[in-house]
């Protein structure tokens, strides 16, 4: 199934949008969760807390290209 001919173009976009202030807010969560664990000493959070930012990071850049992607906004 071609998913992306069932959204039009302003619906993909604001999809795109809602997504990457999702997974901001995430990152966001992850950043805070690092410094209470670098506070607290617990090594083993600090790495899980990069990782998780680390994916994040590459998933918001998979939605990024594609919000870039889409013809331009018609105003």
């Amino acid at each position: 199934m071609d998913f992306v001919s069932l959204l039009p173009v302003e619906e993909r976009r604001r999809v795109l949008r809602e997504r990457i202030q999702q997974l901001a807010a995430e990152g966001y969560q992850h950043r805070l969760n690092k410094e209470g664990a670098q506070i607290n000493g617990k090594t083993e959070l600090i790495v899980e807390a990069d990782e998780k930012m680390a994916e994040i990071i590459n998933v918001i850049n998979v939605y990024q290209r594609e919000l870039d992607a889409l013809p331009p906004e018609q105003g």
